[in-house]
């Protein structure tokens, strides 16, 4: 009699957690099917657009200026987005920059001694992951997100020749940033507006802030262009350039 009470005991148990448990997947069941969209969990995306640098000028020393001549890049991306709620997903981003590379300027004409400028290096690509948030209003779509991720930069080396003022003496001038300092972690803040098309189809304009945190550091010499002589040797360190990316591009649900 004993231990049929206690089987019988186990048994009331085992039946009980099960019907709790049971419960627990239908209730949640509801929960999801009520916060799911036809709009899709789960998108990929693709988009055209551009980099606008907004660092400013670093002046070096009184004659040496590090600037942005690219203040406007091409950019391309790709991405995923997953939605586990109606309001709330994760997403993933890669962005390229078609021109990366090397960053080699090179200029040939004699530079008056009182003023250089060369250009920083470019971002050649991104990667970010983070949450995002929708919300929908009909067949549109704002989804501002947050991410965070690493900034590849292209190398830069710059060289030219410098002409003291009131003589006719003249430099070759070298800046060459380390190859070994060219990521950097940033966080990338941004929104979209999206249309929902047909067939599972939608556009979407978007915008983000590439912030990024560090410092790239590097080298100028200048010698004496007849005698070798090392006239001046400096270290170089710069601040990392932020950039506001703007895109426009076509995008799949899933399911």
């Amino acid at each position: 009699m004993i231990h049929s009470a206690y089987f019988k005991d186990r048994i009331m148990g085992i039946v009980k957690r099960m019907s709790l448990f049971l419960l627990g997947c239908w209730v949640v069941a509801n929960v999801c099917a009520q916060n799911t969209l036809g709009h899709g969990r789960f998108q990929l995306e693709a988009s055209l657009g551009g980099m606008v640098y907004t660092t400013p000028a670093h002046r070096v020393t009184p004659w040496l200026c590090l600037n942005d001549y690219h203040r406007l890049n091409c950019a391309l991306t790709l991405g995923a987005r997953y939605f586990w709620h109606k309001s709330w997903g994760v997403q993933a981003q890669l962005l390229l920059n078609p021109r990366s590379g090397q960053e080699y300027l090179y200029n040939g004409k004699v530079l008056g001694y009182n003023q250089v400028e060369v250009s920083r290096g470019s971002i050649d690509g991104n990667f970010s992951a983070g949450i995002v948030y929708r919300c929908s209003i009909g067949n549109w779509d704002i989804q501002p997100s947050f991410g965070i991720g690493i900034t590849g930069f292209s190398e830069t080396r710059f060289s030219s020749y410098l002409k003291h003022e009131g003589t006719n003496d003249v430099d070759s001038f070298v800046l060459e940033m380390e190859k070994d300092r060219r990521n950097a972690f940033s966080v990338t803040p941004g929104i979209q507006l999206v249309y929902h098309l047909p067939k599972r189809l939608y556009l979407y304009a978007g915008a983000s802030y590439i912030v990024t945190a560090g410092s790239s550091y590097g080298e100028y010499t200048l010698h004496n262009l007849y005698t070798l002589e090392l006239r001046e040797q400096q270290r170089v360190e710069d601040n990392y350039v932020d950039a506001l990316h703007f895109s426009f591009g076509l995008g799949f649900r899933l399911f």
